[in-house]
């Protein structure tokens, strides 16, 4: 998943002739809260964060309904939806500093605004686990090398069940920096 989003927001800042009226990436992810209320439970803090190009004509983050699908991994079998709350009045903003990063040429300005979302949520302990995931329809616009009228993002994220993790919890992982890359062509990066 980490490299599928670096790869997005690479190509979102290289892209020639690109122009974004839509999300531009994002991450989703868990942190175990601790037991549930219910007898073999777990509370969970579930977040979604999404880039969003500051100039978009698109749908603002403060608009944004972000409601996750929680499927029993086995099957993929719906089990619930919980609508995460937005955790900002006006979202937050990232930019380049002009002329710090060699592979921006020129007078570039990248800018992201960066909405973040959660709730909590208690769910029962099972042998499978759980797949958490948004879909996200985010282009009308015909593009020249894509067929269809439209495309999406799907973020997903693992729970795992007993089968899988038979005693302790976990949390996924998630970035530490909060921020986006920028990868340079034939340039190391770790």
């Amino acid at each position: 998943m980490k490299r599928l989003f670096i790869v997005i927001i690479f190509l979102v800042f290289v892209g020639k002739g690109a122009y974004a009226t839509h999300i531009a990436g994002g991450e989703l992810f868990y942190v175990y809260v601790g037991p549930g209320f219910v007898a073999n439970t777990d509370s969970f803090k579930i977040t979604m964060r999404l880039f969003r190009e500051c100039s978009s004509a698109g749908v603002a983050l403060t608009n944004e309904n972000v409601t996750i699908g929680i499927y029993n991994t086995m099957g993929l079998s719906l089990i619930t939806t919980i609508t995460l709350i937005k955790e900002f009045n006006t979202p937050p903003v990232i930019q380049n500093t002009q002329g710090i990063n060699p592979c921006l040429t020129g007078n570039i300005s990248a800018c992201y605004q960066v909405g973040t979302f959660s709730s909590g949520i208690s769910l029962p302990r099972t042998p499978n686990g759980y797949t958490l995931s948004w879909i996200r329809f985010s282009r009308y616009e015909p593009i020249n090398n894509i067929s269809g009228t439209g495309v999406g993002a799907t973020f997903t994220t693992q729970i795992p069940g007993t089968n899988q993790l038979p005693i302790g919890n976990n949390s996924s992982p998630q970035f530490v920096i909060k921020d986006t890359t920028i990868v340079c062509k034939q340039t190391a990066f770790s």
